[in-house]
């Protein structure tokens, strides 16, 4: 909603209006590590996963998420969805092992494509990899057939945990695949690994009455404390002046400040303006002393 603006219904705050304060969830990205499953058995983070190759061409939107490689160019399978609208692909990361980019050996004109989803012929070979995975005989029952193809509208939904045990299947057996598929040098500079992400799902955050008990954030330095140290400086600052005293910088730094260079303008600048401030109350001072002693000695001259 557009609070600016009366068309969306918007208009200025009154006396009598009230406002909540609420938080929401509008994006995650969890990303895997290459040839490792994503969560173990006991990480109960969704209630199940639908399993589709429909949409394996699906572009993938959480791009500047930390650890996402930078170059996701015909990089990416999407592969299921959870119940809870997270999208799960297979993104394959650059292997270390591999000094040579696609480019740099001049096929690039020949299997990239637009967009973030990996060129057919690698889409369907991994496609492959996975029905081989879910027709293993742990997880045979669980729905996948070997019919499938890209772009079909089959899908499977399965427990959270038959997702996770797939995950471990299908690295398990990724050496077969990779040395099934040598002659084609993009599987052997890339590692697959799953990653998941949700967009746009605004789930609200509830605040607990054990978060609205959270005491405050305290100050590394106390206001009290900082008004004693500033004064006390300003003294010293002074007596150096007048010749008295010795050097409030001494060991401190610049102006007897340590800390970020925020912290020492800040500092300063109070500083200076208590030290204005103060130099005035004390010719002030001074002044009445310096009358106080003349008619001091006006009286005992008898004048």
């Amino acid at each position: 909603m557009n609070y600016g603006s009366t068309n969306t219904g918007s208009y200025p705050a009154r006396t009598e209006n009230q406002y909540r304060l609420s938080y929401h969830l509008d994006f995650i990205s969890i990303v895997g590590r290459p040839l490792r499953a994503m969560t173990k058995k006991s990480a109960r983070l969704f209630d199940n996963v639908t399993v589709s190759l429909q949409n394996w061409q699906a572009p993938y939107r959480a791009k500047h998420a930390k650890g996402v490689p930078a170059d996701l160019s015909n990089k990416t399978f999407r592969l299921a969805e959870g119940a809870t609208r997270e999208e799960w692909y297979i993104v394959m990361h650059p292997a270390r092992r591999a000094r040579v980019t696609v480019e740099e050996r001049g096929e690039a004109g020949a299997t990239r494509q637009k967009g973030t989803a990996l060129a057919r012929c690698h889409a369907q070979a991994l496609a492959g990899h996975i029905k081989s995975v879910f027709l293993d005989g742990e997880l045979v029952g669980e729905g996948v057939e070997g019919s499938w193809r890209l772009g079909g509208k089959e899908r499977q939904t399965m427990a959270f945990n038959r997702w996770v045990r797939f995950q471990e299947l299908f690295m398990a057996g990724w050496s077969a695949f990779r040395m099934q598929h040598r002659c084609d040098q993009f599987w052997a500079d890339h590692d697959p690994a799953f990653h998941a992400y949700d967009y746009g799902a605004n789930i609200e955050i509830e605040v607990t009455e054990r978060l609205r008990s959270l005491e405050p954030e305290t100050p590394l330095r106390p206001v009290d404390d900082e008004d004693d140290e500033e004064s006390e400086g300003d003294e010293e600052s002074e007596e150096d002046e007048g010749g008295e005293g010795e050097s409030a910088n001494e060991g401190g730094g610049e102006d007897g400040v340590k800390g970020t260079e925020g912290e020492k303008s800040w500092w300063v600048l109070e500083r200076k303006q208590k030290s204005s401030t103060y130099r005035r109350l004390r010719t002030t001072r001074v002044r009445l002393r310096l009358r106080t002693t003349r008619a001091r000695l006006r009286l005992a001259s008898g004048k």
